[in-house]
């Protein structure tokens, strides 16, 4: 990791061939879920490493932008590649005279060809003030009558998501109505897979592999597409508030926009429009697009 100019950064990174979660794909590449991890992480050791920023404090990511340009090296695990994540810091936010968050343009580069290009937006705090933001939504969620039972075997099957392992199925209690497709968020906060350290919320990257296994099985009753038949290459997406974890969590996907969606469909690419609800309230929002491949090598 190094610092070419002032707000410019070069990182070097590795893509596992090997991981419970990143890599249990039908069909064996580099899915776009572990390209958003590689921009998180790069994106917390910028502000680690060159703005002194405490390993203690605690982050929060607002929003991403996410586009797969060219997957032709990803697509292969076999070909050795090199990878390399250039960032450019295009906006610092600040309060009086502290910085407490960045704006990111941020690239991955494989074997010096431009595949994956991220926008992103990342604030931070200390601690002691996120305990006081987190304090009272926590307390609600204890005090609730509601809240999720204990949580129950997925009716959805692992290739009906494009995984092989069942712990890497988020959604349950599939229901599949006249005009929507409900799922809620099934979580299993002891499968280090997923959550590798202790947490008071859902990572959004879970929110998002939701969203990602929802739509994978509205397009196959849509449109008779199968998980492994399609790639996600771009992530648009914006998170309003924290994602609870007692609270449940429901994620609907119309299936009149959808068909509207997929009568434009043009080039092989499927757009599918996203909004996740806790206690009936919009928590994020977006779009995710997938493009339907012949094989995936």
């Amino acid at each position: 990791m190094k610092q070419s100019s002032d707000g410019r950064y070069v990182i070097a990174a590795q893509l596992p061939r090997s991981h419970i979660y990143f890599y249990d794909v039908i069909n064996r590449y580099y899915d776009a879920t572990l390209l958003l991890e590689i921009f998180r992480q790069v994106s917390i050791c910028i502000t680690h490493r060159f703005y002194t920023i405490p390993h203690s404090t605690k982050f929060i990511f607002n929003k991403a932008e996410f586009n797969i340009l060219n997957d032709t090296f990803l697509n292969n695990i076999r070909i050795p590649i090199e990878v390399t994540i250039k960032v450019n810091v295009v906006d610092k936010k600040r309060k009086t005279v502290s910085i407490i968050g960045l704006n990111l343009d941020m690239s991955i580069y494989v074997n010096n060809c431009l595949c994956v290009i991220k926008l992103m937006d990342i604030t931070w705090m200390s601690d002691l003030v996120c305990k006081k933001l987190r304090n009272k939504p926590l307390i609600s969620q204890n005090l609730q009558e509601n809240k999720i039972e204990n949580q129950i075997l997925c009716s959805v099957k692992p290739p009906e998501v494009g995984h092989t392992f069942h712990r890497n199925v988020v959604i349950k209690e599939l229901k599949d109505n006249f005009n929507e497709i409900i799922t809620s968020l099934y979580i299993e906060q002891s499968y280090l897979g997923l959550f590798d350290h202790e947490l008071d919320h859902v990572l959004g990257m879970v929110l998002i592999e939701m969203l990602k296994q929802t739509a994978l099985i509205g397009i196959k009753k849509l449109l008779n597409i199968y998980a492994h038949r399609l790639e996600l290459i771009e992530c648009d997406v914006i998170f309003f508030a924290f994602c609870e974890i007692k609270t449940k969590t429901e994620y609907s996907l119309n299936k009149n926009e959808l068909k509207k969606e997929l009568l434009l469909n043009k080039d092989k690419i499927i757009k599918v429009h996203l909004s996740i609800l806790q206690s009936n309230k919009v928590i994020t929002s977006g779009s995710l697009m997938f493009k339907h491949v012949s094989l995936i090598n």
